[in-house]
């Protein structure tokens, strides 16, 4: 449920899609399928039960938004059955319909003990042509921590990524691939060789009208041997 306003913007109750999740969402040329970009880049991108949401109208093409919730997150390096709340911010800025640059940042307190959080920052950029071709990159950052209240031990991690995305029209043809590369984790005690990834896909889609299309594309993930990431959705055993 929500309330909007072209003065005031807009108010949503509910499960909403996170104010980080709006940041780059350009750069995923396969949404909600298995070869979404969130397999390495966007990971803690997510819908968010009993949460709170504010967009702000748009100035000048500058838009925020920001999101309250108290669901635990189940994405990135935290994965625990406990309760948490969930800040997450995002601010776009969008030059006619060529040009879009965002940034964002999420935090998740209370993951498996009092005082153990794990954040996220992303920041993405795009550039569409007349022709509704397309160049896209992001950043972000996935930090977690342990205070060690739970285990005893005191444990943090940082990974980073980039992603480029590009699509070109070619009569009624959508070519489209993205490229994510994943770097080596980070913990306490430095690197964690052989822990990154790279993730390929490329993919075509036939326009049968403005409506429906039908397509195709191939997705592969390249992990180091200590590496185990998948993709977002339809995961591999």
């Amino acid at each position: 449920i929500g309330l909007q306003s072209e003065s005031f913007g807009t108010v949503k109750l509910g499960k909403n899609s996170s104010s980080y999740k709006g940041v780059g969402s350009e750069l995923d040329l396969f949404p909600d399928h298995t070869a979404s970009v969130e397999s390495g880049f966007g990971v803690l991108n997510s819908r968010i039960k009993n949460s709170i949401k504010y967009d702000t109208p748009s100035f000048g093409g500058l838009t925020a938004s920001v999101t309250y919730g108290t669901e635990r997150p189940t994405q990135g390096m935290a994965d625990y059955d406990s309760k948490a709340n969930i800040y997450s911010t995002g601010v776009n800025y969008q030059v006619n319909n060529n040009i879009k640059a965002g940034v964002a940042y999420e935090r998740a307190n209370d993951l498996n003990s009092s005082q153990d959080y794990q954040y996220g920052i992303k920041a993405a950029s795009s550039y569409t042509f007349d022709n509704n071709a397309m160049l896209g990159a992001g950043w972000e950052r996935v930090v977690y921590n342990s205070n060690g209240d739970s285990y005893g031990i005191d444990f943090r991690s940082k990974r980073d990524a980039i992603t480029l995305s590009g699509l070109y029209p070619v009569s009624n043809f959508d070519i489209k691939g993205n490229y994510t590369h994943v770097f080596d984790t980070h913990d306490r005690y430095g690197k964690l060789h052989d822990s990154g990834a790279n993730i390929y896909t490329a993919g075509v889609d036939y326009n049968l009208s403005k409506r429906t299309k039908v397509g195709g594309y191939y997705s592969y993930i390249d992990n180091d041997k200590g590496a185990g990431f998948n993709f977002s959705n339809n995961s591999v055993d």
